[in-house]
Formats: C-alpha cells, structure tokens, sequence
C-alpha cells in the first residue's frame, strides 16, 4: 500500500511539472539534493576540469574568452560526477516525470557541464531549439552553494511550442533571440533544486564581474533514444 502511495504521488507531481513545462517551457523542482551531494559532485567536477585542461582526461570542450585564463565555458563530455549522477537516476520522481515528457519511450541521458566565469561571457537569450530542434528536456543542477542570482542563470516563462528568431554571434558563435524586451526574467531556485526545461525554454546569464563567483551548473540532456 505504502508504495502505491508513493507511486501516486509521484505521479501527481509529475503532472504538475508537465504542466509547468507546457505554460512555461520550464520547472523547479524544490530539495532534491543534498548540500553535501552539491558538494562531492562539485569538487569531482573542478577535479576533471583541470585533467582536461591539462589533456590527461578526454573530453571535448570550450574555453572561456578570459584574456591570459585558461578556463572551461562549456565542458561537453569527459567532466561529469559520478555521485551527481547516481542522485539523478535514482530519483524516482525524476524517473517519473522522464517516462511521461517522452510518453513511455526509451531515452538517454548525456552529461555535461557549464560555468558562468568571473569575467567571462554571458550566456546569451536564447532557447535550445536554436541548435537542436527535437524534442529534449535539460536536467540542470546548480552546485555551487553561494550563487549570486544578479549573475546566475535566469529563466523567463515562454509556452511550450512558441519559437522566437535567433541570431548568430559570430564572435562568440552562439546564438541569442531576437526581440526579447516583452520577457522578464528571473532566479527562482536555490542550490539543492532541479530545473527542468524544454528546448523552447527561454534562458539568459549576465557576465560576471572579475571579482565575483564562479557558479559551476550540471546538465542532464534527455532526448528520445531514436
């Protein structure tokens, strides 16, 4: 009985947060990690970032535009935690939720991981579905127990299915949206949350200051197995 208890809830949960990514493209999920979880993943994450900076750990990557710094943007494989990892796949609500945005199907989950760098680039207004258009939700962690929210990732509600033009910057070769001044946006979640967002998601940064505070973000990439 207890756990079809469990099941039910988790089932109702997950329904709110479908229907969070259909009005907004984007959910938080409240206290779902532990501090000392952030922490272990966080210190294994800076651990193969430096390994593969130094080229003893394989793993592609890109380099913040930092003048004289040699440090990661975006880490796209070969810098993941192991202990961040068991904590989202034994999530059951997670698992929830995953089994329900891809209707049963099987899925896969890629790893990496992102920074927003003391005196490094802004991540840029834009939605997911600028580089990849199939369907997709990103698991974003944030590890780092003291983030700044004027300088932290923002999110901006956008219905899931609306498409707004983007631009290429050819100097830093991202892309970023176009006529945004309708959206507001805003840092609604805490260490120890998961957000969840779609590839309609409509997500920005500020540039750091050079004495400010690195924030370190993990992300999950689930998309259907094809």
């Amino acid at each position: 009985m207890c756990k079809e208890m469990e099941k039910k809830r988790h089932e109702d949960l997950a329904e709110i947060h479908l229907g969070n990514l259909r009005k907004e493209s984007h959910t938080i999920i409240s206290n779902q990690l532990s501090k000392t979880v952030l922490i272990d993943s966080e210190k294994e994450i800076l651990a193969k970032e430096q390994c593969i900076i130094k080229k003893t750990l394989n793993g592609a990557y890109r380099l913040d535009k930092i003048p004289n710094k040699k440090i990661i943007y975006h880490a796209y494989s070969g810098c993941y935690s192991e202990t961040l990892t068991k904590a989202i796949k034994d999530n059951r609500l997670m698992s929830t939720i995953l089994a329900q945005y891809f209707d049963g199907s099987i899925y896969y989950l890629s790893a990496e991981v992102f920074w927003i760098n003391q005196g490094g680039m802004a991540i840029p207004p834009h939605q997911d579905r600028s580089y990849s258009s199939e369907k997709q939700l990103s698991i974003i962690v944030p590890l780092s127990l003291n983030i700044n929210s004027k300088y932290a990732m923002s999110y901006s509600g956008v219905e899931e299915g609306t498409t707004l033009d983007h631009n290429l910057s050819i100097s830093n070769m991202v892309y970023y949206a176009k006529s945004i001044q309708q959206y507001v946006f805003s840092v609604n979640y805490k260490p120890t949350d998961i957000i969840l967002h779609t590839q309609y998601s409509m997500h920005k940064s500020r540039s750091m200051p050079r004495d400010g505070k690195r924030i370190t973000y993990a992300r999950y990439l689930a998309k259907r197995n094809n």
